[in-house]
């Protein structure tokens, strides 16, 4: 079974999420704190050790324009990084309204009476969902 991990990279936080092929389907996984770069590779190399992926895939931050903004650059940095580290191939993701998405599940969870705390702690994972389920269908 072909497994990949998505990310959804923020200079304070990382949501992970994880899919496979077979049912192109991806759930999220955690969300880890961006508290620099060595740290949050290391958590991310016990991810690998764990989930054993074959690819790793990076959203990456676009204007509605499709144009790049200085997220993209970090993202990217961020895509490079995980590339050198752990060689596995890496892809890079449209998440222009995987957030956005991801934004209105908490409006309606909100909705629904899911405590606030715990709903916005899951966010960047299921950002990351988005993307790896973009990914996966795409």
């Amino acid at each position: 079974m072909s497994v990949f991990l998505g990310f959804d990279y923020g200079l304070k936080r990382v949501g992970v999420a994880v899919g496979q092929r077979v049912t192109a389907s991806a759930s999220a996984l955690s969300v880890l704190k961006n508290s620099g770069s060595e740290t949050l590779l290391g958590e991310i190399a016990g991810l690998i050790s764990t989930w054993r992926p074959v690819g790793l895939i990076v959203g990456l931050p676009l204007l509605e324009d499709g144009f790049e903004q200085p997220m993209s650059t970090r993202a990217r940095r961020f895509a490079a990084d995980l590339e050198q580290r752990f060689k596995l191939p890496i892809t890079l993701v449209d998440e222009r309204y995987t957030s956005r998405s991801a934004n209105d599940d908490f409006r309606e969870a909100r909705a629904a009476g899911v405590a606030r705390k715990k709903h916005a702690s899951t966010l960047d994972a299921r950002a990351a969902q988005r993307i790896l389920q973009q990914f996966l269908q795409s």
